[in-house]
């Protein structure tokens, strides 16, 4: 079933611009929409955490991103993968990549998110903890960074 727009609110801080390799920071907008979602076994809402993801935390996230770089194989079910996030510090020291508040750093030897995950849930303990954003490139040693909730 399509549910209309009532109102789209962009993070007041998003511009648009890309930071370096870093993506977009602020990478988040709500929908509000007109009426309520009907839930049922396909769709369902998600509670938001109390406090940030720390460091050595395992989260999970899924989509229905290419499973093989640079193959380019598009899966036929969704895929769901645990990633154990970073210290922003640690990210920055091992790959040189600047993590702001805004964001997890999540890095997983041989896995991590690829094109057509973003956008995609981020959850910890039944609980949505981030946004897919991007990763550098897709499974090849280096960390998926997430905008945080």
């Amino acid at each position: 079933m399509p549910y209309r727009v009532e109102s789209v609110h962009i993070h007041p801080q998003y511009n648009g611009e890309r930071v370096g390799i870093n993506g977009y920071h602020n990478d988040i907008v709500v929908y509000t929409l007109e009426e309520n979602i009907v839930f049922n076994e396909y769709q369902n809402k998600i509670s938001l955490p109390v406090k940030n993801v720390g460091p050595a935390t395992k989260v999970v996230v899924s989509g229905w991103g290419i499973t093989f770089y640079p193959t380019k194989r598009i899966p036929e079910q969704i895929q769901k993968l645990s990633l154990i996030a970073m210290d922003p510090a640690n990210c920055y020291k091992k790959f040189n990549i600047s993590i702001v508040a805004d964001e997890i750093c999540t890095f997983t030897k041989g896995a991590g998110v690829c094109n057509g995950d973003s956008g995609g849930p981020v959850v910890r303990h039944d609980k949505l903890v981030g946004i897919v954003s991007h990763g550098f490139p897709c499974v090849m040693g280096m960390p998926d960074i997430h905008t945080n909730i």
